[in-house]
């Protein structure tokens, strides 16, 4: 019963939130996709794979968890803890995400649907 109102709620939720987005891209369509930018942009810094961690937070069972981090360049990385910083397997995955977006943006220009 609590994962099919789980369940329920996440489906409810994204409905809802597909259409408030639908909304105000159809009013106020440049402010919107600037917000977007913004956030895609700001969120890069956390999800960016090549961190120094700067301090530690001991947890209750003696393990170290990540408190601070900075971004470091894949070459400082690999200076600091002595591991490969796989740049080629990130280019990879950056390349095939980059792929997917172009194939889906022409497979819903052959579908003759307009979003505007």
């Amino acid at each position: 019963a609590a994962l099919s109102a789980l369940v329920a709620g996440c489906v409810l939720g994204i409905m809802l939130f597909s259409r408030i987005l639908s909304f105000l891209l159809a009013k106020f369509r440049n402010k919107v996709l600037s917000v977007l930018v913004g956030l895609m942009f700001g969120s890069l810094v956390k999800l960016w794979p090549w961190k120094s961690t700067l301090s530690y937070q001991m947890g209750s069972d003696g393990s170290q968890m990540p408190l601070i981090q900075e971004a470091v360049l894949p070459s400082t990385y690999t200076i600091l803890t002595n591991q490969e910083a796989d740049v080629l397997q990130a280019l990879l995955a950056v390349s095939l995400g980059a792929a997917l977006v172009i194939i889906l943006h022409r497979i819903n220009l052959r579908s003759n649907i307009s979003y505007d």
